[in-house]
């Protein structure tokens, strides 16, 4: 009997991807790539995980699990009583990554927003999750020094100057996108063109920084999914030069907000948050919309000024500022509380899950 040829598989990741998006521009004409797989191939809206973010979403699809099964919940979780950041480290399940990697194939992944610090699973590179001044992104190690030349300058997760750009400068914060897009786009060429594979995966984060904050600038949102309609005929021609099946696949997708619920006031007003103690000053300057965050906001913008006040300001002082302006929760009186925009932490067992959720239920809009 023949043996059965394994084909190779390409993923071409699109963070925060949508339909609500693709749909008109396929059809308005600017995506005739994204057009001509969804003419030829099968597509369809698939459901996200809950919560519906990045980490929990991308992991079921690396892992296969749910979130509850995995570990990786949210953006923080709860561990031996106090809260980290989320890392790879705290996953349960295996990724497919890791599987083919035990099994002999030879793996890519290329700004994975799931995991830090990188794995030992052919070459891999990690995005969203690496800190921002770590050089410890790729594995193998002498792999970064392939993206630096192939990219004119890696870098695992946007620059700064984009949050900062976006509001008073949105064609500059624009610019820094697009290049962010086109740095992680140059890498893979390279390191799919030159390195052996059986799964290669790239995944655009872009996409999903843009929406954010971008969503009621259609021409922004349009010339970037331009930009990706051509590096995705890039790979479509790699994925036939080499025999691959292509995925194009997405974590979550995406809307506009019409309203915000402030969960933390809700549940400060029903009794179940206390906020931790703070002296009158602290109290007093939070009252004047000031905290350690706006004023280092203000005075970064005078470099010398800064370094003098820090100099010479007495720590009695620097500790009676607020950090932020919100109030700080005392994580051990309250009862629930919440710390990311997905989901309540609760404090005491009983009835109290039950009573929130029929409490949130009855909530109206305007109420």
């Amino acid at each position: 009997m023949e043996a059965v040829k394994k084909r190779r598989i390409i993923l071409f990741g699109v963070d925060g991807g949508t339909w609500r998006i693709l749909t008109p521009l396929i059809q308005d004409g600017f995506l005739k790539h994204f057009r001509e797989l969804v003419h030829d191939g099968a597509h369809g809206i698939l459901e996200s995980t809950i919560p519906y973010i990045t980490l929990p979403a991308w992991t079921s699809m690396f892992t296969g699990v749910n979130p509850g099964k995995h570990g990786i919940t949210d953006y923080l979780v709860r561990v031996d009583g106090g809260f980290r950041v989320c890392t790879s480290s705290m996953r349960e399940a295996d990724t497919i990554w890791r599987i083919m990697s035990r099994r002999g194939r030879k793996v890519i992944l290329l700004n994975d927003p799931t995991s830090y610090p990188p794995e030992p699973i052919g070459i891999h590179v990690t995005g969203f999750l690496t800190p921002p001044s770590s050089k410890n992104y790729a594995y193998p190690p002498e792999i970064a020094r392939e993206l630096d030349k192939a990219s004119g300058g890696y870098i695992p997760e946007i620059r700064d100057v984009y949050y900062k750009e976006r509001r008073r400068n949105p064609e500059k914060a624009y610019e820094v996108l697009k290049d962010y897009a086109g740095k992680i786009f140059s890498a893979f060429r390279h390191i799919a063109s030159n390195h052996e594979w059986d799964a290669a995966s790239i995944i655009f984060t872009s996409t999903d920084r843009l929406q954010h904050f971008y969503w009621n600038k259609p021409r922004f949102i349009r010339d970037h999914y331009i930009q990706l309609d051509g590096y995705l005929k890039q790979v479509m021609d790699m994925a036939s030069k080499e025999e691959a099946n292509l995925v194009i696949a997405s974590d979550h997708g995406f809307t506009e907000t019409r309203l915000h619920l402030y969960l933390n006031s809700l549940l400060y007003d029903l009794g179940f948050l206390h906020p931790l103690k703070e002296t009158t000053v602290a109290s007093g300057m939070r009252k004047m919309g000031l905290s350690r965050d706006s004023i280092t906001r203000i005075l970064s913008r005078f470099p010398r000024l800064h370094s003098l006040i820090k100099k010479i300001t007495p720590g009695v002082v620097k500790r009676s500022i607020p950090p932020k302006q919100g109030l700080r929760i005392d994580l051990v009186r309250s009862s629930a509380f919440t710390l990311t925009d997905m989901g309540v932490f609760l404090n005491r067992d009983g009835d109290l899950r039950r009573r929130l959720i029929g409490i949130l239920k009855d909530l109206k809009e305007g109420g």
